[in-house]
């Protein structure tokens, strides 16, 4: 993979952490499969006491907010950071990936199928920006 390394997802991120990968930027919300599953961000694996930015997002939605964490997230350069998401953080991949520098790579979790890495790319942004237009 290539940094920045951004994980979407609990899971994800604790998967990453598991094995001794640290996200740049890690968007974390507590919940998993919108259940309430984790207290803290130490039960993620996350060594950091406080998240970088708290951010509310609707279910369903992308909040102005979430992305200007992420643009800030993805500006400051550094490793470490965590977006904690009062709210659902399931659609933050999207503007992670239109946000993030070629290249990147994301990690998000695919229910029941498992972790999914995307490597930025001009083709895969243009792809997500064309089903956004629609």
């Amino acid at each position: 993979f290539t940094r920045p390394l951004i994980s979407v997802g609990d899971i994800s991120t604790q998967n990453l952490l598991k094995n001794n990968i640290l996200p740049d930027i890690s968007i974390v919300d507590f919940l998993v499969n919108r259940q309430k599953k984790f207290q803290n961000l130490a039960q993620i694996g996350i060594s950091a006491p406080n998240p970088d930015y708290i951010v509310k997002n609707i279910p369903g939605q992308i909040s102005q907010d979430l992305i200007a964490a992420i643009q800030k997230s993805i500006q400051n350069k550094s490793r470490g950071q965590v977006i904690l998401v009062d709210g659902e953080e399931d659609l933050a991949f999207i503007p992670a990936l239109l946000l993030a520098p070629i290249p990147a790579t994301i990690f998000y979790g695919q229910p029941n199928q498992g972790l999914v890495a995307v490597h930025t790319t001009t083709s895969a942004k243009s792809k997500l920006y064309a089903l956004l237009k629609h």
